[in-house]
């Protein structure tokens, strides 16, 4: 299993699974308990993540990360992304509008994300 940011780049995610938390090492890399019919998998970088199902026995699976952008957000369709508590304690914060398209989904777990004053949220 690897784990990358959305430019590919390999990350070292944090990475809870049936109970147990695991990180990727340096190449992005990890082992995970996962059962053949699905397992769901949040996986994180500094709060921000994405909550995926994975499945055992099967070869080359890859998650990407998504990270807040600067500016507009749009989190597409089949995408549910995932904020839990920054290491700080600090609320995650966007400098634009949130866009949330048909199928997709935001989770907040333990903190709270800021927009600015005349910031927009649209749910499609």
């Amino acid at each position: 299993m690897t784990f990358t940011d959305l430019t590919g780049s390999p990350i070292e995610a944090t990475i809870a699974v049936h109970g147990f938390i695991l990180q990727s090492n340096i190449n992005g890399a990890a082992t995970l308990p996962l059962k053949s019919q699905g397992s769901i998998v949040d996986v994180s970088l500094g709060g921000a993540g994405v909550r995926v199902t994975l499945y055992g026995g099967s070869m080359g699976q890859s998650v990407q990360v998504p990270v807040i952008p600067q500016g507009d957000w749009t989190i597409t369709s089949g995408q549910v992304v995932y904020l839990g508590a920054r290491p700080d304690g600090s609320p995650h914060v966007l400098t634009g509008d949130l866009t949330l398209e048909t199928g997709s989904g935001l989770q907040l777990d333990s903190t709270s994300l800021l927009l600015p004053t005349d910031g927009l949220v649209s749910v499609q």
